[in-house]
């Protein structure tokens, strides 16, 4: 049987040496010189003063990185157990989901150590991660490769027959979508022994299929909702200091003029161009401006009335499409993060448990009065619609049914 308590023993010192490493860093001129936005950022948040060395800031705000994913993962384990003991999942697989939860975002310690933020997107140009040290892969590809290859699982003393299982769910909990063998469904728990059917084959029969996609199912299900519970610790703000706006028409290909912008958004222009540092009005080099929110009205972000009927109709609201459009502001941005995550769960005791924790109440509150007749009837259609509709709809079964059109 899989020892989560050792698992997570091991992990807790991994912890303690990712800090130390960060404490014994010695920054390069171009990591310091990077560090300005990042030390004005902190100081805004309240996490830092202007007497500050950059080199202090830097440390303490990787550290403050690596605090966030430790509390995220947490989350995930804690949910997960709860997943897999409601579908009377063996005790053996409850440990393993633990274990697989526990270290499904094992690569993102690394990336704290070496980089101010979590993006790791590919660079269309290059072909690279743009998280330092990752070379072509993301997080999730990363900590396999850390497990793998690097020693880790040797490290986590985990036994043969439970890694390849583990590996594929950290390598593949950050795809948009599950597929092929992954995305079978099993119909009872007795299905999921893994002490019984796991051989640590990477040639699965059909038990381990089962088995290996209810793992990954499980995490991805629970990791991709914790965006909100993000959105209640404040780790990811609900209201943002700025939009960011494109100054070139998609369709016409025009760029706007300052002035234009400017008065779309009802800001002063030289607030714009004290904002974004400008030398002059001549905004010809600028593919984006970031206009800040707290010399706008609050009507100036509410959501455009075709995404609106598409979100009412439960109609898939593509990201991609709605960030290329020059009205896309943080407001939308909620919006579809209910459609998307909300849809996008699995498991009807995942949605159990963000009802009895009023997850979608919580958020709500977090925004101040003048925003929140921007996302009260976002919130009010997904607390009837998307979850309360849902679980009752689809009271007793494990899996939630596809996603129907209002």
């Amino acid at each position: 049987m899989i020892d989560y308590d050792k698992t997570k023993d091991r992990f807790d010192k991994y912890i303690e040496r990712c800090k130390k490493t960060i404490e014994n860093t010695f920054f390069s001129e171009e990591e310091l010189s990077k560090a300005a936005d990042v030390k004005s950022d902190n100081i805004a948040a309240g996490l830092a003063r202007e007497e500050d060395d950059l080199e202090t800031v830097l440390k303490e705000h990787r550290k403050r990185l690596i605090q966030i994913k430790i509390d995220h993962t947490m989350r995930v384990v804690a949910d997960v157990t709860k997943i897999a003991n409601s579908v009377g999942a063996p005790i053996d697989f409850v440990k393993t989901v633990e274990v697989a939860g526990l270290l499904h975002d094992i690569g993102r310690f690394k990336q704290a150590i070496l980089n101010n933020g979590y993006d790791d997107g590919i660079d269309k140009k290059t072909g690279l991660s743009r998280a330092v040290g990752f070379g072509t892969l993301r997080h999730a590809q990363y900590g396999q490769k850390m497990l793998s290859e690097l020693g880790m699982f040797d490290y986590y003393e985990i036994p043969e027959r439970y890694r390849f299982a583990i590996g594929e769910v950290v390598a593949h909990h950050q795809d948009a979508n599950i597929t092929g063998d992954y995305a079978t469904r099993f119909t009872s728990g007795k299905q999921l022994d893994t002490d019984k059917y796991l051989t640590g084959s990477q040639m699965l029969n059909e038990h381990e299929k089962i088995i290996v996609a209810a793992l990954l199912q499980m995490v991805k299900d629970v990791d991709m909702i914790d965006i909100l519970y993000q959105n209640i610790s404040g780790e990811m703000p609900t209201v943002r200091k700025s939009v960011e706006y494109r100054t070139t028409d998609p369709v016409t290909g025009k760029q706007d003029t300052l002035d234009e912008i400017a008065a779309y958004w009802g800001v002063d222009p030289k607030v714009i161009k004290d904002y974004n540092k400008l030398e002059s009005d001549d905004i010809s080099g600028r593919v984006r401006l970031s206009i800040p929110i707290k010399e706008m009205s609050p009507s100036k972000l509410e959501v455009p009335l075709d995404i609106q009927k598409r979100f009412f109709n439960n109609e898939d609201l593509d990201l991609q499409e709605l960030q290329r459009r020059r009205d896309w502001t943080f407001i939308t941005g909620m919006w579809w993060r209910l459609n998307h995550f909300l849809n996008g769960i699995s498991f009807i005791s995942n949605l159990e448990l963000m009802e009895q924790n009023e997850v979608l109440e919580k958020i709500y509150a977090t925004y101040p009065d003048e925003y929140k007749p921007l996302v009260a009837p976002a919130f009010e259609f997904a607390k009837e619609k998307l979850l309360g509709k849902v679980i009752r709809d689809n009271k007793g079964e494990i899996y939630v049914k596809r996603r129907q059109i209002m």
